[in-house]
């Protein structure tokens, strides 16, 4: 869960901590939309739509009277977790997709009918994705033997030809201190995990992450 700390942070809308304050929300917008006159089946599409992002733990399926297949499970994130259920026609298009212990976004409603809130997931999102999008910049710590920047030729013209959107800054330690130097505005990476490891293999890189 630890890798996805930045994206649960910057992306999800509904955690654990705020569950209780969505479920008051859409309580109050189905109550709103009941005394407008809105139909039960118009109210089913309406509400305010949220990301849960966490890992999927406890899930568990069940049959229903159309003998259908549906599923409950939890959303653990880094303060606790919330409860999910999936209706037999989502549960369809995603639960093969699924597995415990994964860690998945999902975008959905809350329904605070209840005494205990749950997030009705309507879809699954790609959290490589949008982790990808949290990504700013891409750090590179080079090895002790690293002296002049003709070592790493091949290293900087592979960064070079990169497309992205993160900044680039060097590490290197000199005298038992470590300096950070911010790479040529030109260059600008991608992040995703098969670009970080072209780069892990590479001579002189000691370690490569993600801010």
């Amino acid at each position: 869960l630890d890798d996805f700390r930045k994206v649960i942070e910057n992306c999800a809308t509904c955690t654990s901590e705020n569950i209780e304050r969505c479920a008051k929300n859409a309580k109050a917008e189905k109550e709103s939309l009941q005394a407008s006159g809105t139909s039960f089946w118009q109210m089913r599409n309406a509400g305010t739509s949220y990301l849960a992002i966490g890992m999927l733990q406890n899930i568990r399926t069940i049959m229903t009277k159309k003998n259908e297949q549906m599923a409950f499970a939890k959303l653990a994130d880094f303060r606790g977790s919330i409860d999910l259920t999936f209706f037999p026609r989502t549960w369809k298009e995603i639960g093969t997709k699924l597995a415990a212990e994964g860690v998945y976004a999902f975008k959905g409603k809350v329904d605070g009918s209840r005494d205990t809130p749950s997030f009705l997931v309507d879809s699954m999102e790609d959290i490589q994705t949008l982790q990808a999008h949290t990504i700013k910049s891409v750090h590179i710590q080079l090895k002790p033997g690293f002296t002049d920047v003709r070592q790493i030729g091949s290293l900087r013209d592979y960064l070079f030809v990169a497309q992205g959107k993160c900044i680039v800054y060097f590490h290197v330690e000199t005298g038992g201190k470590m300096y950070i130097t911010k790479a040529n505005t030109q260059m600008t990476t991608p992040s995703n995990t098969e670009f970080i490891q072209t780069i892990k293999d590479m001579s002189l890189v000691e370690e490569v992450w993600c801010e």
